[in-house]
């Protein structure tokens, strides 16, 4: 037969040899991207936490009254005191602009 004439072929041997990640390669991996995303998680709510106690910004400091005032109002209030104090101030100007 013309098929016992030709040599074993064995696919293993001819593959190049694997040159990638290990399993234990891609765990260690997948363990310290997983720590980094923690930490970043972490800090963000750190940051987050002191925007929303406004430590970050400064304005409040000690148990003063200004202090009591302003930790009592929300975003959205702040949001309509500073809406309502623009349109204030672009009344005051259209006023004056009008004068000259």
């Amino acid at each position: 037969m013309a098929t016992d004439s030709l040599p074993a072929h064995d696919p293993a041997s001819s593959l190049p040899r694997w040159k990638g990640y290990t399993i234990e390669d891609l765990r260690y991996r997948r363990a310290v991207n997983q720590v980094k995303m923690e930490m970043a998680r972490e800090q963000l709510r750190s940051k987050a936490s002191k925007i929303a106690n406004f430590q970050a910004f400064g304005l409040i400091k000690g148990n003063g009254i200004l202090g009591k005032v302003l930790s009592g109002f929300s975003m959205l209030d702040y949001g309509i005191l500073a809406f309502q104090g623009v349109k204030q101030v672009s009344r005051l100007y259209r006023l004056f602009k009008g004068r000259r």
